[in-house]
């Protein structure tokens, strides 16, 4: 035990009921609760992990609906509404920021009112996680 080479010691006494036995019982026990315990957590972690994927699916239908929206925004208001909507997420993609910039040149209402708060702060937020 010394050398921690063994974690436990019992004389070699092999009969039913012995310290021996009671080990050897309560060591495949416990075994067997750490196999269940690992089940169940291997288990929550695909469920996680599922629902994780989930998130990411429908925030990315989100940034895609909102993009579009963006590209075919034909009013200011309607522009500032989507700029809000879009100011919320935080990942973008390089593709994504791309694809917004174009919009922002290509786009009149939205090129027209760049200079306004909400949508400067928004593009220059793009730039400051490049």
């Amino acid at each position: 035990m010394e050398d921690k080479r063994i974690k436990y010691y019992t004389p070699a006494d092999y009969t039913e009921g012995s310290e021996l036995d009671m080990l050897v019982k309560n060591i495949i026990d416990m075994t067997a609760s750490n196999e269940k315990l690992m089940s169940i957590h291997y288990k929550n972690k695909q469920e996680q992990v599922s629902h994780n994927r989930k998130a990411d699916y429908k925030e990315d239908k989100e940034k895609e609906k909102l993009i579009m929206d963006l590209e075919n925004s034909n009013s200011f208001k309607q522009t500032h509404s989507i700029i809000s909507k879009l100011k919320k997420i935080k990942n973008w993609t390089p593709e994504e920021k791309m694809q917004l910039q174009l919009i922002a040149e290509k786009n009149k209402q939205v090129s027209s009112i760049k200079k306004d708060e909400d949508v400067a702060s928004f593009y220059a937020s793009l730039e400051q996680f490049s």
